[in-house]
């Protein structure tokens, strides 16, 4: 068996591929083939600043003949100061909030339709609104509060279980790029081949966080998955210029998962490596744990994909959503005939009983308001978890809850 020293004397009259590796990277278990994107250089390494196309000589003379794209900036949901909300300054936190949202205002404003159209038939039409029984009311709308509290407490804790795990994975591809150029840096990996590692990691962060983006947004509009995937290499041409060589982009344009491909590549290329001697041979450890940091990295896209694009079944979101709203109307009724009842009674006595009765009317007000508080107010807030919930639930798909990548990934470079 040839020695490690040995394999390093004959490196530079060995063939860019040699047999054996040509068949690992251009059989069933990659792709893409290297040739070109690795080349020896020929002057004993002095090329190697001008090899890769993340290499820092490369990427400031692309900047010099075109302008760099321009990121879209990105509502940073987690950047804000906790203790802030320990006091009353939280009632004027209103952007961002559960309150700043034009679908909740817009059914409770329904539902104070409902109260009024029912305090006004119970006012008005009934001869008498004292003989109306409002009670069965109250207990029907206070099971429904229990009831659908408790399934809206289930929800929004599975809610921000998948929105913590989306982020964890994120982190975990993040720091799989960054482990993968510490063991580079470690093993004294030539500097070409460490920034083609790079790179990829870097575009399979990007290529995932894009296809996210526009893949959420098929919902909204009428565009299918192909033209969602048009839009992404465009934006990644246009504002990443050199993360993406041409022929590779052709290439990952075929796949489904370009971010996980790109990562089947960065498996193919550290094989290839560990062939020529530039890591350590396959059957040693340092070798099966940079492979294990690329199947981390591969498994963290995988839970990305899962917890952002992977719902909940319809029949349970939609009998949890009917529950809410059903609750809703119920407690705007039960609101609504005590406004009335309380209005009719002002309505039809006459001026010596209201002389008589005003201690009444005292008590039927403060009867009226509690009313307000626990079949109006109640309901809100169950309301307004209910959007939290469906906002948590997609990450991608609307600004309140999107997770912060943009910013991620620009800390990443910057470590990088």
């Amino acid at each position: 068996m040839t020695s490690k020293s040995a394999m390093a004397d004959n490196k530079e009259n060995m063939p860019l591929m040699t047999p054996r590796s040509k068949a690992v990277l251009t059989g069933t278990y990659t792709w893409i083939n290297f040739e070109h994107v690795v080349s020896r250089p020929k002057n004993g390494g002095a090329d190697n600043d001008r090899v890769g196309c993340f290499s820092c000589g490369d990427r400031e003379q692309e900047d010099e003949e075109a302008p760099a794209g321009h990121v879209e900036e990105q509502h940073d949901t987690m950047s804000y100061n906790m203790s802030e909300l320990a006091t009353w300054q939280a009632f004027l936190m209103l952007k961002g909030s559960a309150w700043d949202n034009e679908g909740l205002w817009s059914v409770m404003l329904r539902t104070c339709m409902v109260a009024t159209l029912t305090a006004f038939l119970i006012a008005v039409c009934t001869p008498d609104p004292t003989q109306v029984r409002q009670e069965k009311f109250a207990k029907l709308s206070t099971f429904l509060n229990v009831f659908v509290g408790l399934l809206l407490s289930f929800f929004m804790s599975s809610s921000m279980l998948r929105w913590y795990n989306c982020v964890s994975a994120f982190l975990q591809l993040f720091d799989a790029v960054r482990n993968l150029q510490m063991q580079c840096h470690a093993l004294g990996v030539c500097r070409q081949r460490e920034e083609i590692l790079v790179r990829y990691g870097i575009l399979s962060c990007w290529l995932l966080h894009l296809q996210l983006l526009e893949m959420a947004k098929i919902e909204h509009t009428d565009q299918g998955e192909n033209a969602a995937m048009e839009i992404v290499w465009k934006e990644m041409m246009d504002n990443h210029p050199g993360l993406c060589l041409p022929e590779e982009q052709v290439t990952l344009a075929q796949t489904y998962e370009p971010a996980q491909t790109v990562w089947t590549w960065v498996a193919s290329l550290v094989g290839r490596m560990a062939l020529d001697g530039d890591i350590p041979g396959m059957p040693t450890p340092t070798y099966g744990r940079i492979l294990n940091i690329v199947t981390t990295a591969h498994g963290a896209i995988r839970e990305v994909r899962a917890a952002a694009c992977v719902q909940a079944p319809f029949v349970y979101i939609h009998t949890l959503a009917v529950l809410v709203h059903f609750n809703n109307v119920i407690n705007a009724i039960s609101f609504g005939m005590v406004w009335g009842i309380c209005l009719g009674k002002f309505l039809h006595a006459d001026e010596m009983s209201r002389r008589r009765e005003q201690r009444m009317y005292a008590r039927e007000a403060q009867n009226l308001f509690i009313a307000f508080c626990l079949s109006m107010l109640g309901p809100f807030i169950y309301q307004a978890l209910l959007e939290v919930s469906v906002c948590i639930a997609r990450p991608f798909s609307n600004e309140d809850a999107m997770i912060p990548t943009v910013r991620l990934l620009k800390g990443l470079e910057r470590d990088l």
